[in-house]
């Protein structure tokens, strides 16, 4: 974890180098620190994103792995908070509700998994993230064999690029 933390922060030292570079910034000139440091607090909350981003999909990932059955009851609604059972988008409810629980990860109310077992679900990238009012992000995801079509044209995309970089040499 610290060769990683290091390899980060030395990445982000010459991202920020390049910047530098590119722009010319003289360090002396008010106004370029000001950009320079605009530009510094960009890529760290664009890094901290990705890296949020990154660590959602390995846990979601993880529990996938693990091929756990996914239990569903259909309970009285107050029951079903009192066991636990979150209702995460505070979405009406009827007396009797379906709750969705994955033992030692998630418990909540929910509408339609249609998944016996984590390892039905076959994967999950994040394909969007965003804000949708003050403190709610929401998070777009792909499951299955939609998640493995987009990280194959992700890395056909890559591929493409890297081709064409070496080709200019």
């Amino acid at each position: 974890k610290k060769a990683s933390n290091f390899r980060e922060k030395k990445k982000f030292t010459e991202s920020i180098n390049t910047y530098k570079e590119v722009l010319e910034i003289d360090e002396t000139n008010n106004k370029a620190k000001k950009a320079l440091n605009k530009i510094e607090d960009e890529i760290k909350e664009a890094e901290f994103k990705q890296a949020y981003i990154e660590n959602i999909e390995i846990l979601v990932n993880t529990i996938i792995n693990q091929k756990s059955v996914i239990e569903i009851q259909l309970l009285d609604h107050k029951k079903a908070l009192e066991s636990g059972a979150t209702a995460l988008f505070g979405e009406k409810y009827g007396d009797e509700v379906r709750v969705v629980n994955v033992d030692g990860f998630s418990k909540e109310l929910c509408g339609g998994t249609h998944a016996n077992r984590t390892g039905d679900i076959a994967g999950f990238k994040i394909i969007s993230e965003g804000s949708l009012s003050t403190g709610v992000r929401r998070i777009e995801a792909a499951t299955s064999k939609y998640a493995s079509d987009i990280l194959n044209d992700r890395s056909r995309i890559l591929n493409k690029i890297e081709i064409e970089l070496q080709e200019k040499g």
